[in-house]
């Protein structure tokens, strides 16, 4: 019997870490400050999990000159996971964007909810400080793939102190976007971060009421063609 303990301890030692390498990928979709720390640590244990596996084989043909079809099937297992890697991580940042818009629209609610009872957006200057105590906390600011910034997006300037009401074009007129100037940004289109943080492209919460996230591809906001509105544009004009 004893033969067959060390080709089993390193099978499931394999399957111990595939099955905390899958809890981890889950984790850091949403971890906060530690995301990307839980998600290399993710990739190493599924990396790591063939080698022990395939030791696991090497050990038990040794030992008894065959191999069963436990040891087998985690090395086939493990293997396979490790070949998806790419697939895991790109899920966990399309986690990341799912939340970030959540996240993002929570905001434009509050700012609606804010300019509802006020009657008018707060200052451009202090937005974060004017939403936090009924924004639940400095965690809502936060976007998933920049944990680490007290505020990951930035209010459009040309609606500050505004009027909701005022606004020819709400759907196409941004009210919030991804910046990477931390707590109370506020301006433009320069103040988007340098590089787009889903995969090529940034998200925009709209001043138009429940309307969801936009997400824009960089390269068609440079170009002019993502119909992105900047200016509040009075009815008037």
């Amino acid at each position: 019997m004893s033969r067959w303990r060390a080709p089993v301890v390193l099978s499931l030692l394999a399957l111990l870490c595939l099955a905390v390498a899958f809890c981890m990928f889950a984790w850091s979709a949403t971890s906060g400050p530690h995301g990307d720390l839980v998600l290399s640590a993710a990739v190493g244990l599924t990396a790591a999990s063939p080698g022990t596996a395939l030791l696991a084989v090497m050990k038990e043909r040794s030992a008894v000159r065959r191999f069963s079809w436990f040891t087998a099937s985690v090395a086939l297992l493990s293997c396979l996971a490790a070949m998806l890697i790419p697939l895991a991580v790109g899920w966990v940042h399309t986690m990341r964007s799912y939340f970030c818009d959540k996240f993002l629209q929570h905001k434009v609610v509050a700012l609606q909810m804010y300019e509802a009872e006020y009657g008018a957006l707060p200052p451009a200057d202090r937005w974060c400080d004017a939403l936090g105590p009924e924004d639940g906390g400095d965690s809502w600011f936060m976007c998933p793939e920049r944990p680490r910034l007290g505020c990951g997006y930035a209010f459009n300037s040309a609606l500050s102190g505004g009027s909701l009401d005022g606004i020819r074009d709400p759907e196409h007129t941004v009210l919030l976007f991804e910046s990477d100037r931390g707590w109370n940004a506020a301006g433009d289109a320069s103040l988007l971060p340098p590089e787009p943080r889903h995969g090529g492209r940034d998200m925009y919460g709209m001043v138009m009421a429940f309307s969801p996230s936009r997400s824009v591809a960089r390269t068609a906001l440079m170009d002019g063609a993502a119909g992105i509105v900047w200016d509040p544009m009075p009815k008037d004009r």
